[in-house]
């Protein structure tokens, strides 16, 4: 490609390889992490920056690959399930408190009883 070309995508640095990710095949031209330094190396490149982009969806790309619109950044929204936890597990404590309260009061009150006997 010629002139000015645009890129739609979100720019990544490089990243480490995951204690699960599988060894990069150099044979294969197959990276699980992004080892910018091999990757140069790779193809007789020393020394340049490196910067990843994912493209966004709406990018075709000529001959399908790289897929684009892997990266998506959706933060989950727990909130509710996190209050409903907390709140619920601070009403269980409260209920086993007001118990264990009674039950202490019944059992010195029975002492007291069975002492004035």
């Amino acid at each position: 490609m010629e002139g000015e070309q645009t890129i739609t995508g979100i720019a990544r640095s490089p990243w480490d390889q995951g204690v699960f990710t599988p060894q990069n095949d150099l044979q294969k031209n197959l990276w699980y992490s992004g080892n910018a330094a091999g990757m140069l190396a790779s193809v007789g490149v020393t020394d340049a920056p490196v910067l990843f982009v994912d493209a966004d969806a709406s990018v075709t790309v000529p001959g399908g690959w790289p897929r684009p619109g892997h990266t998506r950044l959706t933060f989950t929204n727990n909130h509710l399930s996190y209050a409903v936890t907390w709140y619920s597990g601070v009403i269980v404590l409260a209920v086993i408190y007001v118990l264990w309260h009674r039950r202490r009061e019944r059992e010195m009150a029975e002492k007291a009883a069975a002492g004035k006997a």
